[in-house]
């Protein structure tokens, strides 16, 4: 979608009556490729994942060697969705909610400070550290611990939503 189509789209739901606009990207049909990352984690996917894990070794080799190729993977890995979200927000009244890529503190306080967007929105930084605002605001850390592996998408499947780098780059692929 682009930037005039999804200030388009905000109008209208703030027309019909929405409470916030959130702007986000990807979804489940590009499902790795939708998720900003350094490097897809497909040996992981590979060994956990329900859909690969029984396969033959033959079949995991060629699959992990060919799925590099055919991934595009997105860029920026961060703050990708800041210049939509501050385009939607000279568009509508209602509170806009930007997510995507954004780990530093400071980088957040200027998106606030520009007003590029009202609220900013977590999630793979509150994966790895559930208490990270709080550590924010006690001036403990200034960014994530987050970079970016992707392995918390393995708990989308068969697991319970965590960071598992540390887990699964120890080649013990056994979860449970």
């Amino acid at each position: 979608m682009t930037i005039p189509e999804a200030i388009k789209i905000a109008k209208l739901f703030e027309e019909t009556g929405g409470d916030a606009i959130e702007v986000s990207s990807g979804g489940i049909v590009l499902g790795f490729q939708s998720v900003r990352m350094t490097e897809p984690p497909i040996e992981a996917v590979m060994n956990v994942h329900h859909r690969y894990r029984n396969k033959s070794s033959l079949s995991k080799k060629i699959l992990s060697a060919v799925l590099p190729f055919a991934l595009k993977m997105l860029k920026p890995i961060h703050n990708y969705n800041v210049v939509a979200a501050s385009e939607i927000k000279k568009h509508v009244k209602i509170p806009v909610i930007v997510t995507g890529g954004i780990r530093n503190f400071d980088v957040m306080e200027s998106i606030l400070e520009k007003e590029q967007a009202d609220y900013i929105s977590l999630c793979r930084p509150l994966i790895i550290e559930p208490n990270l605002l709080k550590k924010f605001k006690e001036g403990k850390q200034d960014r994530s611990k987050c970079i970016d592996c992707g392995y918390c998408l393995i708990g989308l499947t068969d697991n319970p939503l965590h960071c598992y780098r540390r887990k699964l780059t120890s080649r013990n692929y056994t979860l449970k």
